[in-house]
C-alpha cells in the first residue's frame, strides 16, 4: 500500500487551500511520479484529477482521467471526478454519454423500460421502491437519469422532485438540474428548497433573473484582465461553478463590491503559505470568504 506524504494527507483532509504553492508543485511531482510508475493506481489518478480540478487545469486533468478510462475500464471514483472537468470545459453533454455507456458495459444500469436508448422511470405513478433507488444510486447516476428525461413530461415526478428538493443527502448539483427541470416545465408552484445550509422557497415559473453575476464578472474582468488575465479565467470558471452549486440561490448579501474582494482574496490566500495569511478584519468580507470556502469544501468532498 502506497505511503503518502504528509501533504498529500493533509490536502485530503483540508484541499488544496491549506498547501502553499511549492508544495502543491512537490504534491503533483509526487503524483505524477507514482502515476508515471504505475499507470493503474486508481488512487493516484484520483488524487491527480482531484488536485488538478482544484487548480482548475480540467484539460489536464481531463486527459489522465480519459486515459485511465480507456486503458482500464469502469472506474466510478475517476468518473465521479471528470465530472467537474467535464463540467467546467463546457462537455457535460459528453460526460452524460459517457457515464451512461460505462453503466451499460458494466451492467450498473438496472433495465427499465426505454425510448432511444434514453432510461425512463415508468409512466406510471413511482412507487416507494423506485424512489429509494434513486436516493441510492450514485450522483451520476442520477445525473444521467435526470438528462435523460429532459424532453419529457415530467408532471408525474414533481411530487417526488419535491421531497427531493428538501433531502439533506442529495447532492447540492442534483438539486440544481432538479430545479432547472422545473423551469423548462414551466411548474407554477411554490417549492421548499434546502442545500448547503440554505433554505428558501422558489417559484420555477416565476423566478426573477439578476444581472448581480454578469456584473461581478464585469467588475472581476476590470480588476485582472491586464493584470492577471490566467487568474481571471480561474476566477470566472469558479464562480461560475459556484453558482451552480447555490442555485436558485444566489450570493447574500447581494454587493458586488463585497464579492469581488472575497474571491480575490480566495484566490491570495490560494496561492500564499498559510501561515503568512493575513486576518480578515471586515466581518462581512470575513462572512463571504467562509462561505467560498464553504463550496469549495464541499465540491472536494462531493463524488461529483
Amino acid at each position: 500500500m502506497t505511503q503518502f506524504p504528509e501533504i498529500i494527507t493533509r490536502f485530503l483532509k483540508e484541499g488544496i487551500s491549506s498547501l502553499s504553492y511549492s508544495e502543491v508543485q512537490h504534491a503533483i511531482v509526487f503524483l505524477e511520479n507514482l502515476h508515471e510508475e504505475n499507470t493503474a493506481d486508481e488512487k493516484a489518478v484520483v488524487l491527480l484529477l482531484q488536485i488538478y480540478n482544484q487548480l482548475e487545469e480540467f484539460t489536464q486533468a481531463l486527459q489522465i482521467g480519459q486515459t485511465f478510462l480507456l486503458e482500464y475500464g469502469y472506474s466510478k471514483q475517476v468518473l465521479a471526478e471528470l465530472s467537474t472537468s467535464y463540467l467546467q470545459t463546457g462537455q457535460i453533454d459528453t460526460y452524460f454519454t459517457l457515464v451512461r455507456d460505462f453503466m451499460a458495459k458494466s451492467g450498473v444500469a438496472k433495465k427499465e423500460p426505454t425510448r432511444n436508448n434514453v432510461i425512463l422511470f415508468p409512466k406510471k405513478r413511482v412507487d416507494e421502491h423506485v424512489i429509494g433507488q434513486f436516493l441510492e444510486i450514485s450522483v451520476p447516476e442520477q445525473l444521467v437519469f435526470l438528462r435523460g428525461i429532459q424532453t419529457t413530461d415530467i408532471s408525474n415526478y414533481v411530487p417526488f422532485f419535491r421531497d427531493f428538493l428538501q433531502n439533506d443527502e442529495l447532492s447540492p448539483y442534483v438539486k440544481t438540474v432538479i430545479f432547472e427541470l422545473l423551469e423548462i416545465a414551466n411548474s407554477n408552484e411554490e417549492f421548499l428548497i434546502t442545500k448547503l445550509n440554505l433554505e428558501g422557497s422558489f417559484n420555477p415559473s416565476k423566478l426573477e433573473k439578476s444581472d448581480f453575476i454578469n456584473i461581478l464578472k464585469k467588475e472581476l474582468d476590470k480588476r485582472l484582465e491586464n493584470e492577471n488575465p490566467i487568474l481571471l479565467e480561474q476566477l470566472l470558471t469558479t464562480v461560475d461553478r459556484h453558482l451552480f452549486m447555490v442555485y436558485p440561490f444566489t450570493f447574500e448579501p447581494n454587493r458586488v463590491e463585497l464579492w469581488v474582494e472575497a474571491y480575490l482574496k480566495w484566490a491570495e490566500d490560494l496561492y500564499q503559505d498559510a501561515n503568512k495569511i493575513d486576518r480578515i478584519k471586515d466581518p462581512e468580507l470575513e462572512k463571504a470568504l467562509a462561505f467560498i470556502h464553504t463550496l469549495e469544501n464541499y465540491e472536494r468532498n462531493s463524488l461529483i
